[in-house]
């Protein structure tokens, strides 16, 4: 009896043991599956270098940003992080990196990010800075590149009307500076490149107002100064950009960047109203100003186009616009005056062309020209005076980049001076040698051009680029066509380069003449 009670109790025991534990665990299962667990895992973020509690890696990046920036991808790969002062900002570097981030991943990375700046540029619906919603930046960008295409690369006979807008603004600009060295009004680079910001000017302006300026002229004057101080007090927003607070601690840290701002807005919206006066009177359509009129017009009552944002694009176009060609244009005559063998390789291009086709060269020709491609590119690859797009942003939750995780609104660096001295891609970057674009039978090899960043890349490619190298090409051989550059005795080799959005050449003398 005692055996049988002793036996039997335990295995009742057992049984409901087993039964028990199935129903729990089936109560477990079907509970997880109703309310899934919503804690989510720790973000693995980017690794990068300790910073001051206050001002963040700032004090680490030292004059030079990019090259300190490029330097500590090697310690940390090409997708770091860095603090700067109370926010958190993402650098990518390297091609790879580059393009898995703006070609394979665009809408993750789409979006500017939101800095207390860009609501002084053009009102705060600048194109290409303000943190716009992706759709709204989407169909302002197309107006802005439709009306590029149509009116400054609208065809006037066998050309674009660009190019004899470029040609005569460049053969102007080649009797100035020679009479400028001819009537010993110095040699030094600020005034040489002062006349080819003047040209700038006054290419940027024909196509987009129809208008251009003589040398002097107050309007002319105006853009190449309010564009030179531009650049001396940007730094002051960036700032206030990093650290919010700081415009409490240091009052009016923020009144030149607003002076300057605020000039051009005043002087741009005087354009406008004049142009939009004359086009009530004749209604032709001959510019980009013209095209951007008739689109508001043709849009009134469209809530989706607002008409003054329509007409404010081109106030985008002449910000942006001019200060990137007028550096690079300024940075060719540098390039083309030190490296004297290059320069008389491309003129004996310029002169067997002319000579054998009995006409001056245009954009259409420039496979004729593939020493002058290359020699454009590697000033572009060596310089790299953009060395970094204006700031992206992660546009959208959940994005991931290289294995890290990036909280939407992370400001994201696409550093472009490590794609163009990538000691990977290109052998002996430090050096400047324009033979490494063209193959052995010198003909150029667009799949390297094709590997100098300078323009961005993907849904926020600069959409002047097209524009702008055309600008390029015609500049110099127009040019070389009818000068002699040269650097001065006293001032051998390229010069010294201060950082910036974008970067001039800083002091030095360069000599132009007329070519015998």
């Amino acid at each position: 009896m005692l055996m049988i009670a002793a036996g039997v109790a335990p295995a009742v025991s057992v049984a409901e043991t087993f039964r028990f534990s199935l129903v729990l665990l089936l109560f477990m299962l079907v509970a997880r599956y109703v309310f899934p667990e919503t804690k989510k895992s720790k973000p693995v973020l980017p690794p990068g270098p300790k910073g001051n509690p206050v001002l963040g890696n700032l004090l680490q990046l030292g004059k030079n940003p990019h090259l300190a920036m490029t330097e500590l991808s090697k310690r940390f790969g090409s997708v770091y992080k860095l603090q700067f002062g109370s926010r958190t900002v993402v650098v990518v570097n390297g091609m790879q990196a580059i393009k898995q981030a703006l070609l394979r991943q665009p809408m993750d990375f789409v979006t500017r990010p939101e800095m207390y700046s860009s609501r002084f540029v053009n009102g705060g619906k600048s194109v290409v800075f303000a943190p716009l919603p992706v759709d709204e930046h989407r169909r302002y960008r197309k107006l802005l590149v439709d009306a590029l295409k149509d009116y400054a690369f609208k065809r006037v006979g066998s050309k674009p009307v660009v190019e004899k807008i470029v040609s005569e603004e460049v053969r102007d600009l080649s009797k100035r500076l020679t009479q400028r060295h001819a009537n010993r009004d110095g040699d030094e680079m600020s005034g040489v490149f002062n006349e080819i910001a003047c040209t700038t000017s006054n290419i940027i302006s024909a196509f987009l107002f129809g208008k251009r300026y003589e040398s002097g002229d107050s309007h002319a004057k105006f853009i190449v100064d309010n564009t030179n101080e531009f650049s001396r007090v940007c730094s002051s927003s960036s700032a206030v950009d990093m650290m919010p607070w700081i415009r409490f601690v240091v009052p009016g840290i923020l009144n030149g960047f607003l002076r300057v701002t605020r000039k051009f807005d005043t002087f741009m919206q005087s354009q406008i109203s004049d142009h939009v006066a004359k086009f009530d009177n004749h209604g032709d359509t001959s510019n980009v100003m013209d095209g951007l009129i008739a689109i508001s017009r043709k849009n009134k009552g469209n809530p989706l186009y607002d008409e003054t944002r329509t007409l404010n694009t081109v106030i985008d176009l002449m910000g942006a616009g001019f200060d990137t060609v007028s550096k690079s244009l300024s940075w060719l005559t540098v390039y083309a005056s030190v490296f004297w063998d290059a320069q008389k390789k491309m003129q004996r291009e310029i002169d067997d062309f002319v000579c054998r086709e009995k006409r001056n060269p245009s954009y259409s020709d420039k496979r004729a020209f593939p020493f002058t491609d290359a020699f454009i590119h590697e000033v572009l690859r060596h310089a790299s005076f953009v060395p970094f797009t204006p700031p992206h942003a992660v546009s959208r939750e959940d994005v991931s980049l290289y294995g890290y995780d990036l909280p939407k609104g992370t400001i994201v660096f696409i550093n472009q001076w490590s794609v163009n001295h990538d000691k990977v891609e290109w052998r002996s970057p430090e050096h400047f040698r324009p033979e490494r674009f063209l193959d052995v039978d010198g003909n150029f090899r667009s799949e390297v051009g094709e590997k100098v960043l300078i323009f961005g890349m993907g849904k926020r490619v600069c959409p002047g680029k097209s524009l702008a190298k055309l600008e390029m090409f015609l500049f110099l051989v127009e040019l070389l066509k009818e000068c002699d550059l040269s650097t001065h005795p006293d001032h051998p080799g390229l010069p010294a380069t201060e950082y910036g959005l974008t970067m001039r050449p800083e002091g030095g003398k360069i000599i132009i003449e007329p070519r015998c």
